[in-house]
């Protein structure tokens, strides 16, 4: 081993003006990828005048963990992209303007390599001050969050016992509610009255479902894998708890043949 395969590559963010054509690089002076996975995960502002997202911080030859932290980046390519989260050294990833741009929402680790840390859900107001946890008190792994329209509600999903379920919470200030239990939950996202995400269970791959946010309740809407359901013999499964090291409950799924 004596390189990267992907050295002397840099990721970029374009803009595309879409009566023209005309291409804008965004992130001219960025001389590595973004994120090591290959993924870039941003945000528009509402106004439509910037984009948050998630870049490495670490510079090469990379002796230190990446740091992704979250860049305030101009969509007119006039200015260089701000650096939001200098101050911590792990990862600030997942961001989400608020409705009226004035606040970020996202996920941070404050390791910077993970030792199982949960990630928790902060937000920073734009307009000055210091980033504020938001779940800080709450035992739970967050792995996505999206805003209500009316900028009131979070929409988040975390593993529990097992599974990935819908949560929400206030912004401002308020207890965490499970929406959604069954099955794990990806991918969710929030547009209007409606909240969208897939969803897969031990026993069926994922598919789309749409939920009511008002009542909780989840509908179906595509069916691409009932056919090839309708083939296949699964052994059902049953979640149960026992007694583990010092009387903690631990929880186990068992899986029987078919």
């Amino acid at each position: 081993f004596d390189r990267y395969l992907t050295d002397g590559l840099a990721s970029r963010l374009l803009r595309v003006h879409v009566p023209t054509g005309m291409v804008t690089d965004l992130t001219p002076g960025y001389d590595r990828w973004f994120q090591v996975d290959g993924e870039v995960r941003f945000d528009v502002s509402p106004d439509g005048r910037h984009v948050v997202m998630g870049m490495n911080s670490t510079t090469p030859p990379y002796r230190e963990f990446l740091n992704t932290d979250l860049y305030l980046v101009p969509t007119d390519g006039s200015g260089q992209p701000k650096n939001l989260t200098p101050d911590n050294p792990g990862s600030d990833d997942h961001p989400v303007f608020t409705p009226d741009g004035r606040t970020v929402v996202y996920l941070r680790r404050e390791t910077s390599y993970h030792n199982g840390e949960s990630t928790r859900v902060w937000k920073l107001n734009l307009e000055g001050g210091a980033a504020i946890p938001l779940t800080g008190a709450i035992d739970r792994s967050f792995s996505q969050v999206r805003i209500s329209p009316d900028g009131a509600t979070l929409w988040l999903l975390a593993e529990d016992q097992g599974a990935v379920p819908v949560f929400r919470m206030p912004l401002q200030a308020g207890e965490l509610t499970k929406v959604h239990a069954t099955g794990s939950a990806a991918d969710l996202d929030v547009r209007g009255h409606v909240a969208v995400f897939l969803r897969s269970t031990l026993g069926h791959p994922e598919e789309l479902y749409r939920l009511d946010p008002a009542t909780g309740a989840v509908h179906p809407r595509t069916r691409f894998n009932a056919g090839l359901l309708e083939e296949l013999d699964l052994g059902k499964t049953e979640e149960f708890w026992f007694e583990g090291a010092g009387g903690d409950r631990v929880h186990g799924w068992l899986v029987y043949p078919p």
